[in-house]
């Protein structure tokens, strides 16, 4: 079977490596920066130079703490498209160092965002077919293959990213767009609303840090706001806010080490406080807290669908992570949803949900049939990438 290359390709970091894999081998953050050592006509790649690198390229890649840095992905679409093949470049050269001419591609990407995919899509297969002269190339919807990395082709996938929310119910393999919800609100969000808490100024990095190690959702409901409406066939009820938990726990806080000894007072309420945006609309960073779009999304598929989907609801993405993710939410659905039993479930890698299950599908033998060959490109041009690419 010929060597397929995944990259998976978030608005904040990308994850590469070989299919059949159980994990990605590189994890980099996706933002370049202007290569100052060069023209503006030239680029290079941090850390490397190699025989291949173009002459007429203008970024190199760039770190979480780099000034000036250039996501090319901007909440879930392709922003940059220079930017974008520089990142393409260094994960296929230096990174992974593959011979381009022998590796397939597979890539992951949001579907049903307000953006053009099939233009977005056909400038890809032209970047990998003509560009790298790849001898196959796919485009795989990131819910469908997060699901896909349970061992299920249905499911409702609560997906929380670095850029962007997706809640996309699927079925037999194939999202249903139409029910498919969208927030440009996700972990570097949650990111920023930390530093404007801690109102101390630290790194990107290190704030990343603190967000990961010592945030955690509540179990304790939030109140929805009243300009958030669910569907009339399920009811709602009144609950606890967050504010209504221990006045101690506003007051009180914990010390968080920076690598050179310093110690930083976290507020407790802090760490609850930042995961809790994602959940309370009136904490004022969204319209509609998460439960509630997950409640919308099943309510806009087939009925028939209804109970099989709200029994296999996978959460993934890097800001699933936070500890009690999972229960909070399984917690408000099943008051949502009174007739139904919600069934939440968590892997310990849903990090990495999305390439994984792209791994998974690209080592299938069947893989070859729903990819895209070169010849069939160079036959049928745009035509076959919509055709194959749903």
């Amino acid at each position: 079977m010929m060597n397929c290359v995944v990259l998976d390709q978030g608005s904040t970091t990308m994850k590469a490596g070989f299919c059949g894999e159980d994990h990605p081998c590189i994890v980099r953050e996706n933002g370049v920066i202007l290569d100052k050592k060069e023209s503006n006509t030239t680029r290079s790649v941090l850390e490397t130079t190699y025989d291949e690198t173009p002459s007429d390229l203008k970024y190199k890649v760039g770190t979480i703490e780099s000034e000036d840095l250039i996501r090319p992905i901007v909440r879930g679409s392709i922003d940059n498209w220079d930017a974008m093949q520089t990142m393409w470049d260094h994960l296929l050269m230096k990174d992974l160092q593959v011979e381009l001419e022998s590796t397939s591609v597979c890539l992951t990407d949001n579907p049903g965002i307000k953006h053009d995919k099939v233009s977005e899509r056909n400038k890809m297969a032209e970047y990998f077919f003509e560009h790298i002269s790849a001898p196959s190339f796919y485009v795989a919807p990131k819910p469908v293959v997060s699901l896909f990395s349970t061992g299920r082709t249905r499911g409702l996938v609560v997906a929380v990213g670095g850029g962007v929310t997706n809640i996309t119910p699927v079925f037999e393999g194939f999202a249903i767009s139409h029910a498919s919800q969208f927030v440009e609100f996700a972990g570097s969000d949650l990111t920023s609303y930390l530093a404007k808490l801690i109102d101390v100024e630290l790194s990107k990095s290190t704030l990343q840090d603190i967000k990961e190690t010592m945030c955690s959702v509540s179990t304790v409901q939030s109140f929805t706001n009243r300009n958030s409406k669910l569907p009339g066939q399920f009811q709602l009820h009144r609950r606890k806010t967050i504010g209504e938990s221990n006045e101690m726990e506003k007051e009180s806080s914990t010390s968080f080490e920076l690598p050179d000894g310093t110690l930083v007072e976290i507020p407790k309420s802090c760490m609850h406080g930042v995961p809790e945006a994602l959940f309370d609309s009136s904490v004022g960073l969204v319209k509609t807290g998460l439960s509630i779009l997950t409640v919308q999304s099943l309510d806009a598929c087939d009925k028939t669908l209804q109970h099989d989907l709200v029994r296999e609801i996978v959460i993934a993405g890097g800001s699933s992570m936070f500890n009690g993710f999972a229960s909070r939410l399984e917690t408000e659905l099943s008051t949502f949803l009174p007739d139904y039993t919600p069934k939440v479930i968590q892997d310990s890698q849903r990090k990495y949900a999305s390439w994984i299950g792209a791994s998974m599908l690209a080592s299938l033998n069947t893989f070859s049939q729903i990819s895209i060959s070169k010849a069939e490109y160079e036959e049928d041009g745009e035509r076959i990438i919509a055709r194959k690419c749903i």
